[in-house]
């Protein structure tokens, strides 16, 4: 099944809903960066568990859309970017990764996915993402960078 990526601006219109303010997001063009170790993953799922697609960020697109999401200070984001995110900011996270979750639904009204929890990812996963056939990228006001993609 060939996976239909949201646009960029359903991916600010889902973020600005989540944050309650412009996610202030600039389109990223290209590939997705060589090294992926930095970032966190979502897989999306079909209906008969296949991966047709994945949500990636990397922890300061992470700690910045799932801080600004629970309204923490710009302090204590910066300090959840330097480090492994708290249960709460991971929590945070997953719940953007289920919202634009619903936004790839919308995107594919014949296929019916579903996103799984984010999991921290190594260059070693998911050999397929380098050589994905679609993406969707996107770096944050303070540099971090969120992707979307199609296997």
């Amino acid at each position: 099944p060939c996976l239909t990526l949201p646009t960029q601006a359903d991916l600010s219109t889902c973020l600005k809903q989540l944050l309650g303010a412009e996610p202030e997001l600039r389109s990223e063009k290209g590939n997705l960066p060589k090294d992926l170790d930095a970032f966190y993953v979502s897989l999306i799922v079909d209906a008969n568990e296949r991966e047709v697609g994945a949500i990636l960020f990397d922890l300061p697109a992470g700690a910045e859309l799932g801080g600004r999401m629970l309204g923490l200070p710009a302090q204590t984001i910066a300090e959840q970017a330097q480090g492994e995110p708290n249960a709460d900011l991971l929590d945070a996270m997953n719940e953007v990764v289920n919202n634009l979750g619903g936004f790839v639904n919308r995107a594919n009204p014949e296929l019916r996915t579903r996103v799984r929890p984010l999991e921290k990812l190594s260059s070693a996963d998911h050999g397929w993402l380098p050589k994905n056939v679609g993406r969707l990228g996107s770096t944050t006001k303070s540099g971090g960078r969120l992707w979307l993609t199609t296997r």
